[in-house]
């Protein structure tokens, strides 16, 4: 964890002004330290510039409240996705790296969704 602390996952402004304590469990800690050691860390590392999470972790209350919406099977949830934009850096050319160094992503308006590590055991079921 070079460049980001699990907190700047989990700090959400709607989760604040809903009342939501968007506190990670115990088992999306691990998940969320890899999601910065093996995707967002060498994203930041490539281009040197300072990158925006858009949405990380997401408590199942904060997930399932109507400002969200979110899926109950988001990875999200489990600690395994980040949607980012990577200031002065196309999405287009984030996707190429990330899947260079074996992320797949998902397009979304607002970045893209990192939700697995190719070759990696504990993602292996979502490939």
């Amino acid at each position: 964890m070079k460049y980001f602390k699990i907190d700047e996952l989990t700090h959400s402004l709607r989760a604040q002004a809903c009342g939501i304590d968007n506190t990670p469990t115990a088992e999306a800690v691990p998940l969320m330290v890899e999601l910065i050691d093996r995707v967002l860390d060498p994203i930041r590392e490539r281009w040197q510039s300072p990158i925006y999470i858009n949405s990380g972790y997401r408590c199942a209350a904060h997930n399932a409240s109507p400002q969200v919406g979110g899926s109950k099977s988001s990875h999200h949830v489990k600690g395994k996705a980040a949607d980012i934009r990577v200031q002065g850096i196309t999405p287009e050319e984030v996707a190429r790296y990330a899947e260079s160094i074996g992320i797949r992503t998902i397009f979304e308006d607002q970045g893209y969704l990192f939700n697995g590590v190719k070759n990696f055991g504990r993602f292996l079921n979502e490939i």
